[in-house]
């Protein structure tokens, strides 16, 4: 007697609560590590850190622009005046000192401050309550700033010897980095793994069954450096996989907010020639910034319908997006007002807005007219000067060529992080638009910033410095608590392990068993050097978005995209179980595998080589025998290969 089979809804809501327990995570308060204030720290290190906690912590409500209960932090005079009922600092007493009195409040309390945002720290509490027992010193000579603004200039460190067998200098640098934190390393990925996480990076794919048994049967010593240059080269398919990288970080699309009543331009076509040409990155930023009609969408940014706030035009969108992609600074605070993050002011914002305007712009105060027109400005000192000019696009390429000057070492380190996040899952600075922030190893991001740039900035040659080292091979490590990606003590242990992208995860499974978008979903307008397609299947990065790629993660690209978040949620884990998109595409591509009459053991080993690059394991042999009739039907068959989709060894990169 065979075995009864289990229920589709039953095998589905099963492995609902193990996917979801398989890929949540767990969200804890961490404390940060107690701040250096030990007897040799002078007065104004200890005011520095009480005015960094207030920075941090306090601006939103008691700054300059907003001084909730007449109370603001951000100066001397205002601080110690206090607010409508009074001071609110007593130096050197702490007990009569409200402002202490409320930070060690219990978080739950009504008049607990900071009452919005994160928490203080422990340590942090002990750092304000040490300042005002020593006096709560406040030099008025003192104008160190609070926020750290990072070197500006390329910097050339040496590179550690040679050493454990080790050649290339990224290796170098983590192997004394490594030494320095007691970090050992490991055993090399397998090769299905490598290969594996390789293509996924490089090609957006997953590798042929093929190709894997013909990787793993090379005894060439060098067969994963030449493996790297093969896919570097498949120009066209490594374009299509990259599209999405460069349309999140470039705010662009197929459709969506502007692009029906013109108030948007897509650059797609420009976009697609530069990826294939492997154009070089400070060619891209130049015709970004300096644009012909092709790649003018960039910063002629979204004209949004109706009324939008000063902060919003389209020239203000401009500053603030090339700030953020190409020099990893985040304007939009100071687009508003002085900003409360960082030193940035709001003439600095205006000043280089002004810079894509056709006309002067009047300075807007939190959506109030000042009055005062603001002046070209261009962030940072050492670019130079803009010339004197009233013609708009002689002064955009003016300002092209000022940013992308060898000396920009910001410009280039900008790229780089991006670009070791997005194969490590996690930056060398985080948040990626926060170029200012401490790398967890400085040495390393110079060193890979200063030969870009003498390797003319060519992408894939960095790309393959990245995938080339002994690193990038080392396995993967997980987090059950993803604040600790960003945490200020993290401590870097190899590549974090990710999720699959949207559009990697839709074309997995068009590879494996069956198209997920065809010809009909292909934006053939946006890709006029594409004739025909060669392929099975369109890449889901050449389709407009829909409901399945956005419950998977891709964003509507209104706003810059840095980064997406790699972990999964139950939006994603309900879309994947319930969704139409993916419930129809299974459903046929079940019907097609049906009608080609293969047994069971047959249709196991094919869709296991397929989704996992391997044949199922005894055990996993066993679970699909008695799910699967001896002649498998369509229900069989779907059932199976949505259990394959759902598996972490299909949905994450290891």
């Amino acid at each position: 007697m065979s075995l009864p089979l289990l229920s589709s809804n039953f095998l589905r809501y099963s492995l609902i609560s193990g996917v979801v327990l398989i890929l949540g995570y767990l969200y804890f308060n961490k404390e940060d590590k107690a701040p250096n204030l030990t007897a040799s720290n002078d007065l104004n290190q200890l005011n520095l850190e009480a005015r960094t906690i207030f920075a941090h912590h306090c601006y939103s409500c008691h700054g300059e622009v907003k001084s909730k209960g007449g109370l603001q932090l951000h100066t001397k005079e205002a601080t110690f005046a206090g607010g409508d009922e009074g001071p609110v600092i007593i130096p050197g007493d702490i007990d009569k000192s409200e402002l202490i009195q409320r930070i060690t409040l219990p978080h739950s309390h009504k008049d607990y401050m900071p009452s919005k945002g994160e928490k203080l720290t422990k340590n942090q509490v002990q750092t304000l309550i040490k300042w005002v027992e020593a006096g709560a010193p406040w030099p008025d000579s003192l104008t160190t700033s609070v926020y750290r603004l990072a070197p500006f200039e390329h910097r050339l460190p040496k590179v550690p010897q040679k050493r454990n067998g080790l050649t290339n200098p990224i290796d170098l640098f983590v192997d004394r980095y490594y030494e320095k934190n007691k970090l050992k390393w490991n055993k090399k990925v397998d090769d299905p793994v490598f290969m594996r996480r390789v293509y996924l990076d490089v090609l957006g794919l997953l590798p042929t069954p093929n190709e894997i048994s013909t990787f793993t049967l090379d005894k060439n010593p060098r067969k994963r450096d030449k493996l790297i240059k093969q896919l570097l080269a498949k120009d066209t398919i490594y374009a299509q996989h990259w599209l999405t990288f460069w349309n999140d970080l470039l705010r662009n699309d197929y459709s969506g907010t502007g692009y029906i009543t013109g108030g948007r331009s897509s650059i797609t076509p420009w976009l697609y020639e530069s990826l294939t040409k492997n154009k070089s990155y400070d060619s891209i930023v130049h015709q970004l910034i300096s644009p012909s009609e092709a790649s003018a969408g960039f910063i002629k940014g979204i004209q949004w319908r109706g009324t939008i706030n000063a902060s919003q035009r389209v020239e203000m969108q401009a500053a603030q997006n090339v700030a953020q992609v190409f020099l990893g600074l985040n304007l939009k605070c100071a687009s508003c007002h002085n900003s409360f993050i960082s030193d940035w002011k709001l003439e600095d914002a205006y000043g280089f807005a002004n810079i894509f305007s056709e006309e002067p712009l009047e300075i807007y105060r939190c959506d109030q007219p000042t009055g005062k027109i603001a002046s070209n400005n261009l962030l940072f000192k050492p670019l130079g000067k803009l010339k004197e000019t009233t013609d708009r696009s002689e002064r955009l390429k003016d300002l092209a060529g000022l940013l992308v000057q060898e000396k920009n070492g910001r410009l280039a380190r900008t790229f780089i992080n991006r670009l070791w996040a997005q194969f490590m899952g996690r930056g060398l600075i985080e948040p990626l638009d926060f170029m200012d922030n401490l790398p967890w190893d400085q040495d390393l991001l110079d060193w890979l910033a200063f030969d870009f740039v003498r390797n003319n900035y060519d992408i894939k040659d960095v790309m393959y410095q990245i995938l080339s080292s002994e690193i990038y091979q080392q396995p993967s490590v997980a987090y059950e608590e993803p604040e600790r990606l960003v945490a200020k003590d993290y401590v870097f242990q190899g590549m974090v392990r990710r999720r699959l992208s949207a559009e990697q995860f839709a074309d997995a499974i068009s590879q494996a068993f069956y198209p997920v978008y065809t010809d009909s979903n292909f934006v053939k307008k946006h890709f006029p050097q594409i004739n025909e397609l060669k392929t099975s299947f369109v890449r889901s990065s050449m389709v407009k978005n829909d409901i399945f790629l956005t419950a998977l993660g891709r964003p509507n690209r209104e706003n810059v995209g840095a980064i997406r978040n790699s972990q999964s949620n139950l939006i994603q884990a309900l879309e994947v179980t319930n969704g139409q998109v993916l419930n129809t595409r299974l459903q046929l591509g079940s019907e097609k595998w049906l009608s080609a009459n293969l047994r069971k053991e047959k249709l196991t080993d094919s869709l296991f080589m397929n989704f996992l690059g391997r044949l199922p394991t005894l055990r996993e042999r066993k679970a699909t025998q008695s799910l699967l009739a001896e002649k498998p039907t369509q229900a069989n068959i779907q059932d199976l290969v949505w259990a394959l989709t759902l598996l972490p060894e299909f949905q994450l990169i290891y």
